[in-house]
């Protein structure tokens, strides 16, 4: 094993016997060979650790293998044991139940060593559970590489920062190691953060990265299949009844990272932009809040209050009136305010509307917790609508999921009574959405955007 590798692959497992062989597998079988493989076993208390160890005392000049000490076992832990272990140039986190594409190693590896960037980054596929078929609903963005190698990194950032679909997730990208070191007084600033959150912590730790990083390249490729787990691991689903609760916490995770490191020009923008995306999740979250999270989101803010200082300026109009209800009524009664405006201002919408032709457009987590608001109070869908093929005739929340090109065979009287309710997190795709629908035949008096 090399003293110092190009690429140190951190393989995290917690119980995944089933996956754990295929995973390091898809790394001993590629067509490069300057790499380590760091294993870290979060205390397991399957036969994960067992196939480890097996591992690393047959390929013992490729495989080192470490456990957790069961009583610092915790989400992250694992990550960063393995970054402390790890010796290469380069690093890429690797979830133990996930695998490499095949043969993708060499054009990572030419990359590094011609670009010298910061950061590798590539496409990824997800794959149901003992599937070969790449048939998940979980799609990638649309990438422009032009918009990303061919520009500067601020530019990139905020390319990217604004991109449909794009899930900026921690294992799809090959990270320089001194990145996780810089502007740190040590690299635990990265993997443990000032508050506590169940949601966002590879966001937040991919934010800071990104922050430190002043080089990027896209290498427009699979280089990463994603398993998701019939088990319900993998599946990407959020506490929905805890949303508000977590994203208000990543928020601050966000405004933390603003006010001390200080940002500027295009990386200012983006973290602006990333801050803008997890409060999507907070107001996406209002569909579900109780009476009694509101207290608690309100100490939460209350303890942090300095923290909000941060929307006052940030340009983003929603933020901004987040704050200054904050500021007017106090955490509590503004926190409700802020949600009151929110659902008044839509439902003084709907209630304009005929009740029994209500559709949803598109599928996602935004319009799953506007179906929920809605049932809530007493309306009904007749369907959701979604581009992806792979989403139709399945039901969501009890309601059935269609494909828009259906709307342009239906007579003028059904299109004159239907009301589409437009629910994405990401505005640009509200915009393409709304062009849709009217290619169909659908009036601007017709839709409904949820914000």
């Amino acid at each position: 094993m090399s003293d110092k590798p190009l690429i140190s692959f951190i393989v995290t497992v917690y119980n995944l016997e089933k996956y754990i062989a295929k995973c390091l597998d898809s790394i001993l079988n590629q067509n490069f060979d300057d790499y380590e493989i760091v294993v870290v076993d979060n205390a397991s208390t399957d036969n994960s650790a067992r196939i480890c160890q097996t591992y690393a005392e047959k390929y013992p000049d490729k495989v080192r293998f470490y456990q957790v000490p069961k009583e610092m076992a915790a989400a992250g832990t694992a990550h960063y044991f393995g970054f402390n272990f790890a010796h290469g140039e380069y690093v890429q986190y690797i979830d133990g139940d996930d695998r490499l594409k095949e043969n993708c190693l060499r054009e990572i590896a030419d990359l590094i060593i011609t670009k010298k960037s910061d950061i590798i980054m590539g496409r990824y596929e997800c794959y149901l559970e003992d599937s070969g078929e790449n048939r998940n609903n979980i799609v990638d963005a649309a990438f422009e590489a032009d918009k990303i190698n061919n520009v500067s990194y601020d530019q990139a950032l905020i390319y990217l920062s604004t991109l449909p679909n794009f899930h900026g997730v921690l294992w799809r990208y090959v990270f320089r190691k001194s990145l996780f070191a810089k502007s740190y007084k040590n690299v635990g600033g990265l993997f443990h953060f000032a508050f506590s959150s169940n949601i966002y912590s590879d966001g937040i730790m991919l934010i800071k990265l990104f922050l430190n990083a002043n080089s990027i390249t896209f290498l427009d490729k699979v280089i990463y299949i994603y398993t998701r787990r019939v088990d319900g691991s993998g599946k990407g689903r959020l506490d929905l009844v805890n949303l508000s609760k977590n994203s208000i916490i990543s928020v601050l995770h966000g405004l933390y990272i603003l006010i001390s490191l200080k940002p500027k020009g295009g990386k200012r923008v983006y973290l602006i932009n990333k801050i803008n995306y997890i409060f999507e999740f907070y107001k996406s979250g209002l569909a579900y809040i109780s009476e009694q999270q509101y207290p608690e989101i309100a100490q939460i803010l209350e303890e942090n209050i300095e923290l909000l200082e941060g929307l006052k300026d940030c340009g983003i109009a929603e933020l901004q009136d987040f704050y200054n209800l904050i500021k007017q009524y106090g955490c509590l009664n503004g926190a409700i305010a802020f949600s009151n405006q929110m659902h008044k201002s839509f439902f003084k919408q709907v209630e304009q509307r005929d009740r029994e032709n209500l559709y949803l457009i598109p599928n996602g987590r935004k319009a799953i917790s506007t179906l929920n608001l809605l049932r809530q109070n007493g309306y009904r869908l007749r369907a959701i609508f979604d581009n992806d093929p792979r989403k139709q005739g399945l039901l969501y929340e009890e309601v059935l999921c269609c494909s828009p090109q259906e709307i342009a065979a239906w007579d003028e009287t059904r299109k004159s009574s239907a009301t589409f309710i437009v629910s994405a997190m990401d505005k640009s795709l509200v915009k393409i959405l709304i062009n849709q629908l009217k290619g169909y035949g659908i009036q601007d008096t017709q839709i409904i955007v949820k914000e």
